[in-house]
Protein backbone atom coordinates (compact mmCIF):
# COMPACT_ATOMS: atom_id res chain seq x y z
CA UNK A 1 0.00 0.00 0.00
CA UNK A 2 1.09 3.66 0.10
CA UNK A 3 2.93 5.02 3.15
CA UNK A 4 3.55 1.87 4.46
CA UNK A 5 6.95 2.71 5.68
CA UNK A 6 7.82 5.30 7.57
CA UNK A 7 11.75 6.63 6.89
CA UNK A 8 13.55 9.86 6.40
CA UNK A 9 15.20 10.62 2.62
CA UNK A 10 18.03 12.41 2.20
CA UNK A 11 19.46 14.65 -0.79
CA UNK A 12 22.93 13.89 -0.59
CA UNK A 13 25.54 12.08 1.23
CA UNK A 14 25.00 11.55 5.10
CA UNK A 15 27.22 10.10 7.81
CA UNK A 16 26.71 9.11 11.53
CA UNK A 17 22.90 8.40 10.37
CA UNK A 18 20.73 7.47 13.46
CA UNK A 19 16.52 7.28 13.18
CA UNK A 20 14.65 6.26 15.93
CA UNK A 21 10.97 6.05 16.83
CA UNK A 22 9.21 6.57 20.30
CA UNK A 23 6.23 5.82 21.64
CA UNK A 24 3.94 9.00 23.12
CA UNK A 25 6.01 8.00 26.95
CA UNK A 26 9.40 7.88 25.44
CA UNK A 27 9.96 4.24 24.92
CA UNK A 28 12.66 3.42 21.91
CA UNK A 29 10.27 0.97 19.58
CA UNK A 30 12.40 1.74 16.71
CA UNK A 31 16.10 2.37 15.50
CA UNK A 32 18.20 2.18 12.54
CA UNK A 33 21.86 3.48 11.60
CA UNK A 34 20.72 2.35 7.59
CA UNK A 35 19.41 5.02 5.79
CA UNK A 36 17.16 2.43 3.15
CA UNK A 37 15.53 1.15 6.19
CA UNK A 38 12.50 2.60 7.65
CA UNK A 39 9.56 1.37 10.43
CA UNK A 40 6.70 -0.39 8.88
CA UNK A 41 4.59 0.92 11.89
CA UNK A 42 5.51 -2.37 13.65
CA UNK A 43 6.82 -3.01 17.95
CA UNK A 44 7.79 -7.23 18.48
CA UNK A 45 5.84 -8.27 14.76
CA UNK A 46 2.72 -6.69 16.30
CA UNK A 47 1.28 -3.55 14.79
CA UNK A 48 1.06 -0.36 16.72
CA UNK A 49 -2.19 0.99 17.63
CA UNK A 50 -3.74 4.26 15.95
CA UNK A 51 -1.38 6.98 17.80
CA UNK A 52 0.97 9.70 17.65
CA UNK A 53 4.91 8.57 17.71
CA UNK A 54 8.10 10.86 17.83
CA UNK A 55 10.61 10.50 15.72
CA UNK A 56 14.79 11.73 15.90
CA UNK A 57 17.02 11.76 12.77
CA UNK A 58 20.10 12.59 13.44
CA UNK A 59 23.14 12.50 10.97
CA UNK A 60 26.48 14.49 9.60
CA UNK A 61 26.94 16.18 5.58
CA UNK A 62 29.45 17.47 3.93
CA UNK A 63 28.72 21.42 3.98
CA UNK A 64 29.24 23.86 1.88
CA UNK A 65 32.64 25.31 3.32
CA UNK A 66 34.04 21.62 3.32
CA UNK A 67 33.73 20.86 6.52
CA UNK A 68 31.15 17.94 8.07
CA UNK A 69 28.16 19.58 10.04
CA UNK A 70 25.58 17.39 12.24
CA UNK A 71 22.46 18.44 12.28
CA UNK A 72 19.02 16.57 14.30
CA UNK A 73 15.37 16.38 13.40
CA UNK A 74 12.88 15.72 15.78
CA UNK A 75 9.02 15.47 14.60
CA UNK A 76 5.92 13.34 15.08
CA UNK A 77 4.28 10.67 12.95
CA UNK A 78 0.32 9.67 13.14
CA UNK A 79 -0.22 5.71 12.40
CA UNK A 80 -3.76 5.33 11.13
CA UNK A 81 -5.28 1.77 10.01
Amino acid sequence: GINDVFKPVSNGHVDDFDFRVYDRWGTLIFQTNNLDQGWDGRLRNNIVMIDVFVYKVSYEYLSENGGFEKEELVGTVTVLK
